[in-house]
């Protein structure tokens, strides 16, 4: 068996000879069928693979690894449903090519969000390319780089079965920004590719943040209108409980003070 093993890792499915050896150190299996053995692996394989995709996905975002579309918490307090939180997880908005428009204020989970959804396309075998905004139109008019490295990573841009672009409208994009920013939309849409944005800023706002008013609305309309799907996020406010009990506390503690030094004094 140890064989088996072996010629699992020399093909590179390191999942599965894992899980083989995990298979063989349970004395339970030994009588169970090949066919249980057998799913067991390819189990063990796909669990590993998906793990890989996703441990390279936040790698090149540079995010943290606990967000995901599972530690997000959907309820009414943050604006968004279970109910709805569900039905994006369900990616049928990426096989409709459709628009995710994420906004809200500091802290309110914008980025969790968009990165969850990632995270998710990325175990169903969906690549996707996780940008910032500003830095995203700054290198693709660096000059510092090949006109050739430019094309490359608009190319990587306009082709990926997911684009996912965090802060969105936060800085004032140029006349040259702005055109390459429609490009960008126009070409996704012709391919029929989804994108996931995330602003602090609410969509009303926007416009002061786009030089040229042509390609403005043309990002608008490939991003908000028929078919998007707006997250309007909230920042939870924290519980008041302790809060509460630290100035009832604090209140009670003072009057004590209080009466002690009428007592003490003469």
């Amino acid at each position: 068996m140890r064989d088996h093993v072996q010629a699992l890792r020399t093909l590179h499915l390191q999942g599965m000879a894992d899980a083989l050896e995990a298979w063989q150190a349970d004395p339970l299996n030994v009588d169970r069928p090949l066919s249980e053995a057998l799913a067991y692996l390819i189990d063990g394989h796909s669990q590993r693979q998906n793990q890989s995709r996703a441990d390279t996905f936040f790698r090149q975002a540079g995010l943290a690894t606990h967000y995901s579309a599972h530690t997000f918490r959907a309820n009414p307090a943050t604006g968004l449903s279970s109910q709805r939180m569900d039905h994006l997880r369900g990616l049928s908005w990426i096989k409709r090519g459709q628009a995710v428009v994420i906004t809200g204020p500091t802290n309110a989970g914008k980025t969790h969000l968009a990165a969850g959804l990632g995270h998710e396309a990325t175990v169903h075998g969906l690549r996707c390319v996780f940008v910032r905004t500003p830095a995203m139109l700054d290198r693709c008019l660096d000059p510092d780089l090949t006109i050739a490295a430019r094309r490359r990573y608009q190319k990587q841009l306009a082709n990926a079965p997911l684009l996912i672009m965090d802060d969105f409208a936060t800085e004032y994009a140029t006349t040259e920004k702005t055109y390459l920013l429609r490009r960008l939309l126009d070409d996704r849409a012709r391919r029929g590719l989804p994108v996931v944005v995330a602003s602090i800023n609410a969509v009303a706002d926007w416009d002061g943040y786009f030089e040229d008013e042509a390609a403005r609305e043309g990002i608008y309309s490939r991003l908000i209108d028929a078919g998007c799907h707006r997250v309007e996020l909230r920042r939870s406010a924290p519980p008041k409980t302790a809060h509460r009990d630290h100035k009832r506390t604090r209140s009670h503690v003072t009057r004590c003070v209080k009466a002690h030094r009428s007592v003490a004094t003469p």
